[in-house]
């Protein structure tokens, strides 16, 4: 049986020592966002909330990510059961890794919260709104 993949099982996860998986080495409990992403499609979390996890991982704790869904629950229900945390795996030259991405400290759907994605927007520590525009957008 697998495991869930959420802030409890997140330092218990086993991975073949042929697929070397890195996880997230900073504490999420206490970080609020600083970036607001409209948007939770596959595009921004296997690439812009890579990036940020990866100034986080480097010690800046200013990019962590409200990641708003703008109509479909389903990504950000999905996420949120999992504490924002989702893998992705990672191919280059030197073989395959997997990755744990933290960035995503909290979701929400537009529709549905609306006044927690109005309150985001207007937050002091809200550095950046973001939005990915892909193929389907």
């Amino acid at each position: 049986m697998r495991k869930p993949l959420n802030r409890d099982t997140l330092q218990t996860l086993h991975h073949p020592a042929s697929e070397p998986l890195s996880r997230p080495s900073y504490a999420r409990a206490n970080l609020i966002p600083g970036v607001v992403h409209l948007g939770l499609g596959a595009f921004h979390r296997a690439h812009q909330a890579m990036v940020f996890d990866t100034l986080m991982q480097r010690g800046d704790r200013r990019w962590g990510v409200l990641g708003v869904a703008m109509h479909s629950t389903q990504v950000a229900d999905d996420l949120a059961t999992q504490d924002g945390l989702y893998s992705v795996q990672i191919n280059d030259y030197k073989g395959r890794t997997w990755a744990v991405v933290g960035s995503v400290l909290h979701t929400c759907v537009a529709g549905r919260e609306r006044e927690q994605v109005v309150a985001a927007l207007a937050a002091p520590a809200t550095r950046w709104v973001t939005l990915t525009v892909t193929e389907k957008g």
